[in-house]
């Protein structure tokens, strides 16, 4: 989950932070 957000730039945080919940259901 981390290593994912490091990989994403900052810009793409709050479309990120929608798509969350859907990592979280996936885990």
């Amino acid at each position: 989950y981390h290593l994912q957000v490091r990989l994403l730039p900052h810009r793409r945080l709050p479309t990120f932070a929608i798509a969350k919940p859907k990592l979280a259901d996936s885990f």
